[in-house]
């Protein structure tokens, strides 16, 4: 094997320097303890390596001096300006003068040599420590499971992992004071709670462990290294599956305490299930009599049901005649109010009609009275002598005329007569006013009835040439209308059914 690939194989699974002497503090308040009895005291590193103990004594101010066969490993040493020698360390060990260091140190060197010379270099510390010096000599934990099985063979310089007890025992045979086992480098929990897991007890016993021997010496060098030899360090296989067991067997009497819960709650469960079965039989009974009481309750709410349905649907049937009553008093109301505004126009009208009826009566009353002063004033004439005594002469003048021919025809008179007539009657309203006027009179509207009929009839030769064209003599008397509304022909027609019924009468 070259020097270099285990310089280079230091490097990669060793770890860094950093690392390595962070580590080595551990053994401090051993050295501190000696220094406090030995001030001037040197140290002595049996195969130094790349020199974390010698850098790390160095920076304590103690003086060290390192022995390693290994050239690449002491040139790192010499880079740093380190006190290094390249021999065998136990020879090199067994050369210097006795009680002439206070700490000699082998750090994993132990399983690199033959158990023969182990002893050797056991008892040669022994010879040339001071009198209550340290010996310290590190090396792989077979206990840890992981380490004794695979990581340890991963070094091919290793010869064979050395128990804790055997090693232990080596500086105790050869005449070393005391001897105190330190597991070291052991992961710390993450969490900080005490449970150990079975990876824990594989893979979390302190993977190196140190035994520390003190020489003999007198009572007060011994004295100030009592505290660090009073101490546990790291751990144990035996204290973590002791640990793990009590875990275990505190698990086991938990699920044992839980299941004798369970099985308590299981038969409460039973009971409570037989209670809830009888609790289910008695609600069964009770809601299939409910059941049977609710068939009758819902047999007589839908006979009822039907009832308020029928009485629903008459109560509908008359809403409707009620609507339908309603609909028609609205219309006969608002007929009502047309009749009632048709009354009030008429009345209006009548008013109207009796206030030019008073004119008219008041005219007729002053033209009968001046027909009356007028007959008076003929009859008188007539009885008059000079009526009388005249009376002759117009007959003989009237004879006169007539033979000669010159007596006036009534003709024109009649026709101017008739068209005025025929005029008026194209007024209703003035027939209307005109027979109210003379209905208190009956003789004079009698009069008046015959000579407007006989004014309006066409002559007799007119309706004898009608019947010869074929016509009826209805439409002789109706020329001369078509010029008349509806309602005037009406009321003509009215009139003219009026005069004819009181004419009878008069007959």
């Amino acid at each position: 094997m070259t020097e270099d690939f285990y310089r280079a194989f230091e490097e990669r699974y060793r770890g860094p320097r950093e690392l390595i002497k962070g580590r080595l503090k551990v053994y401090f308040p051993f050295i501190d303890g000696l220094r406090s009895v030995h001030p001037g005291m040197k140290a002595l590193d049996l195969g130094c390596g790349r020199g974390e103990w010698l850098e790390l004594m160095r920076e304590h101010a103690i003086e060290a001096q390192g022995v390693d066969l290994d050239t690449g490993m002491l040139q790192a040493c010499r880079d740093l300006d380190l006190d290094v020698v390249q021999k065998d360390a136990v020879r090199h060990l067994q050369g210097q003068p006795g009680a002439s260091f206070g700490v000699v140190s082998a750090f994993h060197v132990a399983e690199h040599l033959p158990f023969e010379a182990l002893q050797d270099l056991v008892r040669a510390a022994l010879r040339v420590l001071l009198p209550g010096g340290l010996l310290i000599l590190e090396t792989p934990n077979p206990e840890n499971l992981v380490v004794g099985t695979a990581n340890f063979y991963l070094d091919p310089t290793h010869i064979r992992p050395i128990p804790a007890p055997l090693l232990a025992f080596l500086p105790e045979f050869h005449g070393f004071a005391r001897c105190k086992i330190l597991g070291l480098q052991e992961p710390r929990q993450s969490d900080g709670t005490p449970r150990v897991t079975l990876r824990q007890v594989l893979n979390d016993v302190s993977p190196d462990y140190a035994v520390v021997a003190q020489a003999p010496g007198g009572a007060d060098q011994l004295s100030a290294l009592d505290e660090p030899f009073a101490r546990d360090y790291g751990n144990s296989l035996s204290g973590l599956t002791e640990c793990f067991d009590h875990q275990l067997q505190a698990g086991l009497t938990e699920i044992k305490d839980q299941v004798t819960r369970i099985k308590e709650d299981q038969a409460r469960m039973w009971a409570d299930r037989a209670t809830e079965t009888r609790v289910y039989e008695k609600l069964a009974a009770v809601a299939e009599s409910a059941a049977a009481e609710s068939a009758e309750t819902v047999q007589a709410l839908r006979k009822h049901l039907s009832a308020l349905e029928e009485r629903l649907a008459a109560e509908a049937e008359k809403s409707e005649q009620r609507v339908e009553l309603k609909e028609q008093a609205v219309r006969a109301e608002a007929r009502a109010e047309v009749a009632e505004r048709e009354l009030e126009a008429l009345q209006g009208r009548a008013e109207e009609i009796e206030k030019k009826n008073h004119y008219i009566q008041a005219r007729l009353a002053e033209a009968e009275a001046r027909a009356q002063g007028a007959e008076l004033e003929t009859e008188a004439l007539h009885r008059s002598l000079s009526w009388r005594i005249t009376a002759p002469l117009r007959w003989g003048l009237g004879v006169l005329l007539l033979i000669s021919g010159r007596r006036p025809r009534p003709a024109a008179p009649r026709r101017w007569v008739r068209s005025a007539v025929l005029g008026a009657l194209g007024r209703p309203r003035w027939v209307a006013l005109v027979h109210r006027c003379l209905r208190p009179f009956p003789r004079l509207h009698a009069a008046v009835t015959s000579k407007v009929r006989g004014i309006v009839a066409p002559p007799r030769a007119a309706s004898h040439a009608a019947q010869r064209n074929g016509s009826s003599v209805s439409d002789a008397n109706t020329t001369g209308l078509e010029t008349l509304t509806p309602r005037a022909r009406r009321i003509y027609a009215e009139l003219t059914e009026a005069l004819e019924k009181r004419r009878k009468p008069d007959q």
